[in-house]
């Protein structure tokens, strides 16, 4: 046998090579280079898992910057910039949170967060103060629109987050 026919061609991989070609040694440091280069899942847990607490606390913050802008003014006119950021957002941060968790919670989470600050700041204050007014006409639509829309944006997100995800089955 010639030593061309011995020899694999020039651009062959190591996988078409014959296994009796590769030194065991190497093979053997092939396979702990690759077991060492593995995450480790338990560690990466705590990062996805504080990904999601930002989330919140971005989706928290947005609440209370949405809540503040609902009665926003330039000159005499209401400008709905409120409805708009609460769209926004409320379609990002649950994207962003399902994207770093695979659960259906993880992205109704800030969602949650958010309903549950545009609410309490809804309320009146003992004194009587309210941060989202109901006034006449302009400023209560705007104040409804951010809260139903907001909402509608953020389940709807989560929803189609959730199926979107899972790998249809095929037989």
């Amino acid at each position: 046998m010639s030593e061309q026919a011995a020899r694999p061609p020039a651009g062959a991989s190591r996988a078409e090579r014959a296994p009796e070609a590769m030194p065991v040694a190497e093979t053997d440091w092939a396979s702990e280079a690759v077991q060492a280069e593995a995450p480790d899942e338990r560690g990466l847990a705590g990062v996805w898992v504080g990904g999601v607490a930002v989330c919140c606390a971005s989706a928290a913050l947005a609440g209370l910057i949405e809540v503040l802008l609902a009665p926003f003014y330039v000159g005499s006119v209401l400008v709905p910039v409120a409805v708009v950021l609460a769209i926004a957002s409320n379609i990002a941060l649950p994207i962003i949170s399902r994207t770093l968790v695979d659960s259906v919670l993880a992205a109704a989470a800030p969602v949650v967060v958010w309903v549950a600050v545009v609410l309490v700041l809804s309320l009146p204050r003992p004194e009587g103060d309210v941060l989202l007014p109901g006034g006449k006409g302009g400023q209560l639509a705007v104040s409804y629109a951010m809260m139903l829309l907001g909402v509608l944006a953020g389940v709807i997100t989560a929803a189609v987050a959730g199926r979107r995800r899972q790998a249809p089955s095929r037989r």
